[in-house]
Formats: structure tokens, sequence, C-alpha cells
């Protein structure tokens, strides 16, 4: 969930990222598949670093907010790609 104050300034609603990655993310160009937590890549990216990225699996703690908030970036993220 985008950082909207004090309300949205959860632990749980953090994801620590590069700066490129993180533009990316905010874009929905990136995302975390909130089942397997494996990254997705848009096909709109032609940049063969990133596209080696999609289907490797985050290391992170996930709480059951966590994945909420992965859900809802996730979904709208395959929205965008189609």
């Amino acid at each position: 969930m985008p950082y909207m104050g004090d309300h949205s300034n959860l632990i749980d609603n953090g994801l620590l990222l590069r700066v490129d990655l993180h533009r990316l993310f905010d874009r929905f160009l990136i995302s975390v598949n909130p089942d397997d937590l494996s990254l997705a890549i848009s096909k709109n990216i032609h940049d063969a670093y990133y596209q080696s990225l999609s289907g490797r699996s985050l290391s992170i703690t996930v709480t059951n907010l966590t994945r909420q908030f992965l859900k809802r970036h996730y979904d709208t993220f395959m929205k965008v790609c189609k």
C-alpha cells in the first residue's frame, strides 16, 4: 500500500528494495506473488538483467497483513500487464 501518512506507516507494509527495483515496483513493472513470494517481472521490461530475476523467491518473513498488501499490489500488476 502506498505511503499515505501515519495510518499506512506499518512494519507489515514495508518492503526494502534497491532504488531501481523500488521505482519499478511503484510503477507496477515488478511485483511479488503473494502465494510463493516469487518475483514477477513485466513483459514491458526488456532488460535481460531484470528479466533474469523473474521467478526468484524472496527470503522474507511474511505476516497475513503483509500478504494482503502484496496481493493488492500483485493484482494491480497483473491487470496492468495484460
